[in-house]
This record gives C-alpha cells, structure tokens and sequence, in this order.
C-alpha cells in the first residue's frame, strides 16, 4: 500500500486539473518509495526534477485557468504556489548536495501539503468554474 493515495474526493470537478492532480500524486508515491528504499535511489535526482517542472506546469495550467474564470482569490492562491515551489527548490538543493536528504519528514509534508491544498483552496476554483459553466 503507498504511503500517499489518490481519492477521487480530491476530484474538483475539472477533468485537466484532476488529472495533473492525480499525476503529482503519482509523482510523490515514487519518491516515497525511494525513501522508504522499495525505489532506486539513482533516479532521485531526476525523479525531483519531474516533480518539480510538471508542479511548474500544473499551476500555470491552474493560473491560467483562475485568471480566465476571474476567480476571485487569485493572488492568495498564486502566492500559495510560489510558496510551494521555493520549498521545492529548497528540497532539490538538498538533493543535489545529499540523495540521503530526501526523508519521511519532507514527504510527509509534500504529501499533506498536496492534500491540503487541493481539498481546500483547488475545490475553490472547481466551485468558481461550476458556476461559470
């Protein structure tokens, strides 16, 4: 069983977005399993690297989505993902310097981060784009 697992109670109602979603779900069950020493730790390094350019392409893909609906809480949420990928960028220095940095702690993190996130502040833009609709 993965540590992380996608639940379609994630779902916000837009297929592209669920589906990037589920994606940066898979993406982060692949780097528990190199923590967790089921995966190959030589893949570490380029691993984070899909992590973090698909996380840079998902929130374009959802800005842009926000800027176009007018939804209202653009900035925070914006704000939110810049925050997001600076710890990102953070944690990939880390890797460069030590592939035993990637631990449970910063997963768990990334992990609940994603959940988080998207329960509460993507269910937003999914409730804004129903109502467009």
């Amino acid at each position: 069983m993965s540590v992380i697992q996608w639940d379609n109670d994630l779902c916000i109602g837009h297929d592209l977005i669920d589906t990037q979603h589920k994606r940066l779900f898979e993406l982060t069950t692949k780097l528990y399993d190199i923590a967790l020493g089921s995966g190959d730790k030589a893949n570490l390094k380029l691993l984070l690297l899909d992590l973090y350019k698909y996380t840079l392409f998902h929130f374009d893909e959802e800005e842009v989505l926000m800027r176009k609906h007018n939804f209202p809480h653009y900035n925070d949420h914006k704000h939110e993902h810049e925050k997001f990928v600076a710890t990102l960028d953070a944690l990939a220095i880390k890797a460069r310097e030590d592939t035993s940095a990637l631990d449970i702690e910063i997963l768990n993190w990334l992990s609940s981060w994603l959940v988080t996130h998207i329960s509460i502040k993507d269910k937003m833009i999914g409730q804004c784009l129903s109502r467009d609709s």
